[in-house]
Protein backbone atom coordinates (compact mmCIF):
# COMPACT_ATOMS: atom_id res chain seq x y z
CA UNK A 1 0.00 0.00 0.00
CA UNK A 2 1.52 3.34 -1.47
CA UNK A 3 1.20 6.63 0.53
CA UNK A 4 -1.66 7.83 -1.29
CA UNK A 5 -3.76 4.91 -0.52
CA UNK A 6 -3.09 5.38 2.98
CA UNK A 7 -4.21 8.89 2.82
CA UNK A 8 -7.14 8.06 1.02
CA UNK A 9 -8.12 5.49 3.68
CA UNK A 10 -7.33 8.26 6.67
CA UNK A 11 -10.86 9.73 8.05
CA UNK A 12 -13.04 6.68 6.44
CA UNK A 13 -13.23 4.65 9.36
CA UNK A 14 -16.81 3.65 10.12
CA UNK A 15 -17.84 2.91 13.75
CA UNK A 16 -20.24 3.18 16.58
CA UNK A 17 -20.00 4.15 19.89
CA UNK A 18 -23.04 5.19 22.56
CA UNK A 19 -21.99 8.94 23.75
CA UNK A 20 -22.16 9.13 27.30
CA UNK A 21 -21.04 11.70 30.00
CA UNK A 22 -19.75 9.35 32.12
CA UNK A 23 -15.97 9.64 30.56
CA UNK A 24 -16.49 13.59 30.41
CA UNK A 25 -16.76 13.35 34.37
CA UNK A 26 -14.15 10.75 34.79
CA UNK A 27 -11.87 12.97 32.73
CA UNK A 28 -13.09 15.73 34.26
CA UNK A 29 -12.22 14.75 38.07
CA UNK A 30 -8.74 13.04 36.86
CA UNK A 31 -7.87 16.60 35.78
CA UNK A 32 -9.14 18.48 38.74
CA UNK A 33 -11.92 19.49 37.14
CA UNK A 34 -15.17 18.64 38.85
CA UNK A 35 -17.59 21.55 39.06
CA UNK A 36 -17.81 21.56 35.80
CA UNK A 37 -21.28 19.88 35.34
CA UNK A 38 -21.40 17.66 31.83
CA UNK A 39 -24.78 17.92 29.87
CA UNK A 40 -25.56 16.39 26.74
CA UNK A 41 -25.07 18.12 24.33
CA UNK A 42 -22.30 20.41 25.47
CA UNK A 43 -18.70 20.80 23.30
CA UNK A 44 -15.84 18.80 24.46
CA UNK A 45 -12.84 20.45 24.42
CA UNK A 46 -10.04 19.14 22.06
CA UNK A 47 -8.67 15.76 22.13
CA UNK A 48 -11.44 14.99 24.67
CA UNK A 49 -13.36 13.11 21.80
CA UNK A 50 -10.46 10.33 21.56
CA UNK A 51 -12.58 9.44 25.12
CA UNK A 52 -15.00 7.25 22.58
CA UNK A 53 -14.50 5.19 19.69
CA UNK A 54 -11.71 3.45 21.03
CA UNK A 55 -10.46 0.25 19.02
CA UNK A 56 -11.35 -3.21 20.36
CA UNK A 57 -8.35 -4.98 19.51
CA UNK A 58 -8.10 -8.52 21.78
CA UNK A 59 -5.44 -8.36 24.40
CA UNK A 60 -4.06 -11.79 22.63
CA UNK A 61 -3.43 -9.75 19.42
CA UNK A 62 -1.72 -7.04 20.87
CA UNK A 63 1.74 -6.38 20.21
CA UNK A 64 4.29 -5.65 23.59
CA UNK A 65 3.81 -1.70 23.15
CA UNK A 66 -0.12 -1.84 23.71
CA UNK A 67 -1.07 -1.49 19.50
CA UNK A 68 -2.41 -3.77 17.71
CA UNK A 69 -0.11 -6.15 16.44
CA UNK A 70 1.12 -5.52 12.50
CA UNK A 71 -0.75 -7.89 10.44
CA UNK A 72 -3.95 -7.65 11.78
CA UNK A 73 -5.23 -4.97 10.30
CA UNK A 74 -2.02 -3.45 8.19
CA UNK A 75 -3.97 -0.32 7.08
CA UNK A 76 -5.21 0.80 10.45
CA UNK A 77 -1.96 -0.07 12.40
CA UNK A 78 0.27 1.75 9.30
CA UNK A 79 -1.79 4.69 9.23
CA UNK A 80 -1.76 5.14 13.10
CA UNK A 81 2.04 4.82 13.53
CA UNK A 82 2.37 7.25 10.38
CA UNK A 83 -0.09 9.60 12.13
CA UNK A 84 1.71 9.42 15.32
CA UNK A 85 5.33 9.72 14.09
CA UNK A 86 5.75 6.74 15.63
CA UNK A 87 9.14 4.60 14.79
CA UNK A 88 10.12 0.94 15.14
CA UNK A 89 11.88 0.25 18.61
CA UNK A 90 13.37 -2.85 20.16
Amino acid sequence: MNKDELMEYVGHEDGEDELTLQPLRALSATLDYPDHIWNKGDPVPPAWQWLYFLPLTPQSKLDKDGHAARGQDDRDVAVAHERLGAVERD
